[in-house]
């Protein structure tokens, strides 16, 4: 499927230590998403989840390309089942 996301790599930008929000920038032609928070060690986490989505989106159509094919129930399958609905829920489908 056609990548329609942002194109990263994305990084949080610094911002104040006790600011309550935290931001995902891709370069300067992109701009940034807000991400908003309770406060706390949330809005870091969040901030760098989000920031490596599309490094771990890349990782695993590169392994969704190589993964065996194996019968149902064995751990590859598992992995296999999982990889895909990971990526079809990225793709909004």
């Amino acid at each position: 499927m056609e990548n329609k996301h942002t194109p990263g790599p994305w990084r949080v930008k610094d911002v104040q230590p006790d600011a309550w929000t935290r931001q995902v920038w891709t370069d300067e032609s992109h701009g940034s998403v807000m991400i908003a928070t309770t406060g706390g060690i949330d809005k870091e986490a969040n901030a760098a989840l989000i920031a490596a989505a599309p490094d771990m989106y890349e990782a695993l159509e590169a392994v969704r390309a190589i993964i065996p094919q194996h019968n149902a129930g064995t751990p590859w399958a598992r992995a296999a089942d999982k990889i895909h609905a990971a990526l079809a829920k990225a793709e909004g489908r």
